[in-house]
């Protein structure tokens, strides 16, 4: 009911200042927008809001969405209205609230958010939260009766001990929000691109009279009847000491009747929608941004007004707020006046000089494109702190390297793996090559594993998730704190269960510096079976034409056949070289080297074909020594590992397959299940191993029947995701359909014996 009367409030108040039809068709839209934020779909960031059409709303909820979804970040919004609103609470990791209204609706959906350890964020981009400043402002006067109970708690957001960070549009605004006890994030406004798309147009198409100079002032709101009048009295001289001057003012605002003397020289214009915003500042030739220095309302302003004129090239005088001392360079892209006599001869200067005035306008414009687009990427603490709430990161402790020249990382992922940790990180210590630092990735683990590091290996740069998220995720964060430095060239990802030869680093790091050259962008060293050394692991990985995939040499004994430097299809993740050149070449989405949807298992196979695609060459280098335990976290022949596998096997040809191949492994699919069937019969080959599982005393068995419904379960309702992706990997495939059989062929194990062999 309270959302309904200040929606009433709002109403009324735009009828008020625009008239009755323009208020009725803005508030009509208004309505029309808030329909389209009742339903969103499943994401990482939600944007609570409590309007739909406001200047307000569009700048801090769609323009900085528009600017997330840009970084990659799945973003959705709502409105605080919706009747699906407590439904989302699960569907997301951060909320963002923007001007949230108090309501028993909205206080038990925080309850919620509360309780599953959700991120929750305050967002304001003005003085509304300090009560006692923001009810003596004209703003707030202007309201109706109805829309000023938005406000009347309208920092209870704030005072939630649940809501611990924030973000606002100016230093100033961060500085009174510190107060609070919030960690708190400043994100300028932004241009949308659509609003580049309509200034672009603006641009081209809108001619300036030569004759006539043109001051503009655009104002939002009657609020800003006070700032103008700041500089009334020096645009009152200049219109007559200058009958080439014409004033245009676009807004809601009132005058000094001292104006009426120069009527012939300006113009009114009332409000105007965003889509002809734009197309009215190109008619200018000089913005002015008047405001109260000092006045807190005022100084909380942003550069708002500076970089919209920017955008259309055109030349802004403004006031000495602490913002626009921040953003603009006097002189350069743009005036600042600290009073009226700099008013005056500013205005003066760009009245009389139109070299200046257009060179001026060219640098504001590069400014605005630099640092105020949704596409601008400076802001990388915020985009960093965001990342961490969605991966659910319970702590971070980065270790600083003395050494400068280091530029490889060493990423383990840990979960529950105590018991094989000193062993990894002893032969780890013992490196003859030592240009390397360690980031382990915990997921949760419950058998102390961070404090053993903590407590035997403080060199260990360490990260907590808050729960398991399988191998690809964690190994995806650690990727990203290593490229924090831009030092690092090289990713090793290493499995916890490994002990690895004291010269496998130096060998790793050799080979790639010899062979980067040609090509090679990740390495595959020689696994040995941890318990029987004469045992092969791995040497690289073998596919059947339908993207099934093996170890090569795994399980056979060692009799020097793999000694041999060779180009292979693809290393295995539990101890593979990847160089950072051709991880962010291959990024599925912000971050996503390995695909996060996969969990655990082939996750390895997918990268290397779309490192192939992506026109790269991978290496096995026998002389880098390990001896792996193997699937000491994943059982072998469990159910899990074998969905994990299944499922993840079809990710593959669905994400990296061209079409035709596509097709033709689609029609092999039922032959392949005949065979599975058959393995089961004949008991030999991993599915008799899962039929088995229960002698086996692994994990609750699981029937291979179920396994495969599930599998297939899991396709379906992924495969929008898996058509993202595929387009995204199709679209910077460099190599043909036939270069893709020929990486076939020279990799190739028959399906056969991949479904018979254990």
């Amino acid at each position: 009911m309270k959302i309904i009367s200040i929606l009433f409030g709002k109403v009324v108040g735009i009828v008020k200042n625009e008239g009755l039809i323009s208020g009725l068709s803005m508030f009509l839209r208004g309505l029309f927008q808030i329909s389209k934020m009742m339903v969103v779909r499943r994401g990482e960031i939600l944007f609570v809001a409590s309007g739909a059409s406001g200047a307000s709303t569009l700048h801090r909820v769609f323009h900085i969405a528009e600017e997330l979804k840009n970084q990659k970040f799945k973003v959705s919004i709502i409105h605080q209205s919706s009747p699906l609103l407590q439904k989302q609470a699960k569907r997301f990791q951060v909320f963002i609230f923007h001007h949230a209204t108090k309501t028993e609706k909205l206080e038990k959906f925080i309850s919620k958010l509360e309780k599953n350890k959700k991120t929750i964020i305050f967002e304001t981009d003005d003085l509304t939260f300090e009560k006692q400043i923001f009810q003596k402002t004209n703003a707030y006067k202007n309201l109706t009766e109805l829309e000023k109970k938005q406000y009347e708690e309208n920092n209870f957001l704030l005072e939630n001990s649940a809501v611990k960070f924030a973000t606002t549009t100016t230093t100033y605004l961060a500085e009174r929000l510190k107060k609070y006890n919030k960690k708190v994030f400043v994100i300028p406004n932004k241009l949308s691109e659509k609003d580049l798309s309509d200034a672009k147009f603006a641009r081209r198409n809108v001619k300036k009279n030569n004759e006539k100079i043109t001051i503009g002032y655009f104002s939002g709101s009657k609020s800003h009847d006070r700032d103008f009048a700041v500089v009334s009295d020096v645009l009152l001289r200049i219109l007559k000491e200058n009958k080439n001057v014409q004033l245009y003012l676009v807004g809601a605002l009132e005058i000094s009747k001292k104006f009426e003397k120069y009527e012939n020289q300006i113009t009114r214009k009332s409000l105007i929608r965003r889509e002809k915003y734009f197309h009215e500042l190109a008619k200018c030739d000089v913005t002015i941004a008047p405001l109260e220095v000092g006045d807190p309302f005022c100084e909380s302003k942003s550069e708002l007004k500076f970089f919209e004129s920017a955008i259309v090239k055109n030349p802004v005088v403004v006031s000495g707020t602490q913002t626009f001392q921040e953003s603009i360079q006097d002189g350069k892209d743009g005036f600042i006046a600290s009073d009226l006599n700099e008013w005056y001869k500013k205005l003066i200067t760009l009245i009389q000089n139109k070299n200046l005035r257009e060179k001026m306008g060219r640098q504001a414009f590069e400014t605005a494109l630099q640092k105020y687009t949704t596409s601008s990427k400076n802001k990388n603490e915020y985009y960093n702190f965001l990342k961490n709430a969605i991966d659910e990161i319970q702590e971070i402790n980065l270790v600083k390297s003395e050494n400068l020249e280091i530029d490889t990382v060493v990423v383990i992922a840990n979960w529950n793996g105590k018991k094989y940790l000193e062993t990894c990180f002893q032969s780890l210590q013992s490196q003859t090559d030592q240009n390397f630092q360690i980031i382990l990735v915990d997921n949760g683990s419950t058998d102390d594993s961070v404090n053993f590091i903590k407590n035997n290996f403080p060199q260990v740069s360490i990260i907590r998730l808050k729960k398991n998220t399988g191998f690809a995720n964690p190994n995806n964060i650690g990727m990203r704190m290593a490229f924090l430095n831009p030092n690092i060239k090289y990713i090793i990802t290493l499995n916890n269960d490994v002990k690895a030869d004291e010269n496998y680093i130096k060998e790793m790091r050799t080979a790639i510096q010899k062979y980067e050259s040609d090509g090679v962008m990740a390495i595959q060293p020689k696994l040995m079976n941890f318990y029987e050394k004469n045992k092969i692991d791995a040497t690289g990985i073998l596919t059947t034409f339908e993207l099934s995939a093996v170890n090569r040499g795994r399980g056979e004994f060692d009799n020097s056949q793999f000694e041999k430097f060779k180009k292979v299809f693809g290393p295995s993740a539990s101890a593979a070289l990847y160089t950072r050149k051709f991880l962010e070449k291959v990024d599925l989405s912000r971050d996503e080297y390995f695909d996060k949807n996969y969990f655990a298992y082939y996750e390895d196979v997918d990268l290397a074909w779309r490192l192939h695609l992506a026109g790269c060459k991978m290496m096995y280098v026998p002389t880098a020594l390990l001896y792996h335990v193997h699937s000491a976290t994943g059982i072998n022949y469990s159910p899990f590992k074998a969905f994990h596998i299944h499922r993840n096997h079809y990710f593959n040809i669905i994400k990296n397959v061209p079409f035709f191949s596509l097709i033709k492994i689609l029609l092999f699919m039922p032959i392949r299940y005949i065979l599975l069937v058959l393995s089961v019969v004949r008991g030999s080959g991993a599915s008799a191993k899962i039929v088995s599982a229960k002698v086996e005393k692994v994990e609750k068995s699981e029937s291979v029947v179920k396994i495969v419904f599930r599998s297939w379960w899991g396709i379906l309702i992924n495969l929008p995701m898996l058509l993202r992706k595929r387009k995204l990997i199709q679209k910077n495939c460099k190599i043909s359909n036939r270069e893709f059989k020929k990486i076939l062929k020279e990799n190739k194990v028959s399906i056969v014996d991949v479904i018979f062999r254990s």
